[in-house]
């Protein structure tokens, strides 16, 4: 049972990696390898700032760098 709990999580944070990958390239087109290697590592919380802040900015770099 936690194998499946375990399973689920890493799905649904690549589901929210996709998805985020989706909304930046919407938002300013093709991003940049230092972008994608950032969404690869990241965990959930910085997954959730990094949607909530590429709202909000003017700039990829903006949006992705602390």
């Amino acid at each position: 049972m936690e194998q499946g709990r375990q399973e689920a999580r890493l799905e649904g944070l690549a589901s929210e990696r996709r998805l985020l990958t989706q909304q930046a390239q919407l938002l300013f087109g093709p991003l940049p390898e230092w972008v994608l290697r950032k969404l690869e590592g990241a965990a959930q919380a910085e997954l959730e700032s990094w949607g909530e802040r590429l709202v909000l900015v003017d700039t990829l770099k903006a949006a992705f760098e602390e």
